[in-house]
């Protein structure tokens, strides 16, 4: 049986374990993240959707520009992007990534959404 390492991408030091409450997108920290997760063998890494998030599909597009083997899971939630859209976007991201574009629909909602 084959293991898969899986994370869930952070654009800056704040996560909810510290609780910063940063919004930015720190690069070198960014950077540095990507890094790591390509130097422990991490197979795939989540790129959240909330619309107080970073665009997920710009995220996905630096993390497979800035890695050999880490797949970018882009998390998509119905009605919040047609789907031609998403399909054009997921389609292009896995050309940029050689195979590597993973789509998670979020079957759930935010009800202040």
């Amino acid at each position: 049986m084959t293991v898969e390492f899986i994370s869930a991408v952070n654009v800056n030091p704040g996560n909810e374990l510290n609780r910063l409450g940063r919004t930015d997108i720190d690069l070198p920290f960014f950077k540095r993240y990507v890094n790591a997760l390509e130097d422990a063998g991490f197979d795939y890494t989540l790129c959240a959707y909330a619309s107080s998030f970073q665009d997920q599909f710009a995220i996905a597009n630096q993390i497979v520009a800035r890695s050999e083997r880490v797949a970018p899971i882009v998390a998509l939630r119905p009605n919040t992007i047609y789907p031609t859209v998403a399909a054009k976007a997921l389609a292009t991201l896995d050309q940029f990534g050689a195979g590597r574009a993973v789509v998670h629909f979020i079957s759930g909602g935010n009800d202040a959404e």
